[in-house]
Parts: structure tokens; sequence; C-alpha cells
């Protein structure tokens, strides 16, 4: 039988960030997503969706190996206004298969609260 997945919580001190590190929302898995349906999404489309839903910061996006927006970067401001899809075969140099209409990004944010980092799952963007 397999084990169930691991639970993400709240950790009081985590190495890696030195610090603190808060779930959101509690117990999520690998294998949960967050969805977020926005037809032709631009970057700032979904940072203050992920932000007003999850009262966070966000730093940076993430698509597999491509840093799709840095919040410390001056030169990432610009993307803002890119729609997200664009944006991921901009910096790929590829185009998204046919009949897809998702990516699965990653984002690093911060509570706006209190600063702590938070960790989310997985956001699943549908575009189309």
């Amino acid at each position: 039988e397999p084990l169930p997945p691991n639970k993400t919580v709240d950790v009081a001190f985590d190495p890696t960030c030195d610090g603190p590190v808060r779930a959101k929302p509690q117990g999520f898995t690998a294998w949960d997503k967050l969805r977020i349906n926005i037809p032709s999404a631009t970057m700032q489309q979904v940072v203050d969706r992920v932000q007003q839903e999850y009262s966070v910061e966000v730093a940076m996006v993430g698509c597999g190996n491509s840093m799709l927006y840095n919040a410390l970067m001056p030169s990432h401001k610009k993307r803002l206004t890119e729609p997200v899809a664009k944006l991921w075969q901009d910096i790929n140099k590829a185009t998204l298969p046919a009949g897809r209409n998702y990516l699965i990004l990653e984002v690093s944010c911060s509570d706006v609260s209190d600063g702590v980092n938070v960790t989310l799952p997985s956001i699943q963007l549908n575009f189309a």
C-alpha cells in the first residue's frame, strides 16, 4: 500500500529560510493545486489574485525552470503587463503544445501582516 502524501503545515523554524514558514492553506499536499481561471491572464492579474485571496506579497513567480517574474528585479516590472502564456513562450523560446491551455506556476511569497514566508500549493493557471 502506498503511503498518503505528506501534508504541508506551519513550521516554527525552517533552516532554508532561516525563520518560520506558514502554509496556506494549512495541510495541503503535493497533489493539491490552486486553480486560477483568467482568459489571457497578465502577470499583474495573477499576482493581484494571489495577493488578494491569500493575503500575501508575491516576490517571485516561476514555471518549471523559468523565472517569469521577480519583484526585486527592476527589469521585470514590464513583465507585469505581459500575458503569462506569451511571457512563458518568449522566455523559453518555444510554443505551448497544441491544445494546452494552462501553466503550472510556483510562487514565492510572504504574509502581508508580518512578513513571514508563506508556502502555497502549485497554481494551475487556466488561460483559455
